[in-house]
């Protein structure tokens, strides 16, 4: 996950962004595996991971609607049809 989402940074892209939110999923529907018996007796740490990775999917989001939409019009500006 960390390679994608740097890969994202790097050259953001709808393919990179698609890349980033897969590897995301499925991190997160480990997460909750990985994290059962902690969450017995650690909940509030759990909890704050799970924020963490609610964070990364709402960044995510906002890239692609401002960051991503905002390249797409610039190119539809240089390249009129």
């Amino acid at each position: 996950m960390e390679d994608a989402l740097a890969e994202l940074a790097n050259d953001p892209s709808s393919r990179r962004l698609e890349q980033a939110r897969t590897r995301l999923q499925t991190f997160r529907s480990q997460f909750a595996g990985w994290m059962h018996l902690q969450a017995l007796t650690e909940d509030y740490r759990v909890q704050t991971w799970e924020n963490r990775l609610a964070t990364l999917e709402n960044l995510l989001n906002y890239g692609e609607r401002v960051v991503l939409e905002q390249d797409s019009d610039q190119a539809a500006l240089e390249n009129p049809q």
